[in-house]
């Protein structure tokens, strides 16, 4: 996020989410996970599953040097260093859906819009948990402009 560009609320996203029919119970689930995924349990115990993402990252970036299984031996050393590395690497961080490619380029870095959306797609949270996804995406990129 850039110094100065205004972000909304939640008590923003709330009133929209509950105009399209969303609670506020998953909003606010959503608003965890898209704004700080590194506190979200859930989302984090899926993350360490190289499975969920690593096929994804090598379309995005396939010159990446490291192999799955060396990415699954980081995540279970519990280093803190290492899975910080490797978050930020992955850009497992506030808003990451819409940040840029942190190997350079053009691309819009969508792994972590896949990963996300696909953590909610499996765990059977429903429609409203995608729609409100959406929703907080859109909110955000409509304010900041």
């Amino acid at each position: 996020m850039e110094i100065g560009v205004f972000m909304p609320a939640w008590k923003i996203h709330n009133k929209w989410a509950e105009k399209l029919g969303i609670s506020k119970e998953v909003s606010n689930y959503v608003n965890t996970l898209v704004d700080f995924p590194e506190k979200h349990k859930e989302f984090m115990k899926f993350f360490t599953e190289t499975s969920n993402w690593f096929s994804e990252w090598k379309k995005i970036n396939p010159k990446f040097p490291l192999t799955e299984d060396y990415m699954r031996e980081i995540i279970s050393t519990k280093d803190e260093f290492h899975n910080r590395m490797l978050r930020e690497l992955l850009q497992i961080k506030h808003d990451a859906g819409r940040r840029k490619n942190p190997l350079g380029g053009s691309r819009y870095q969508g792994l972590a819009a896949f990963v996300q959306l696909k953590f909610l797609f499996l765990s059977l949270k429903g429609s409203d948990y995608i729609k409100a996804w959406y929703l907080h995406h859109f909110i955000d990129f409509t304010v900041s402009r």
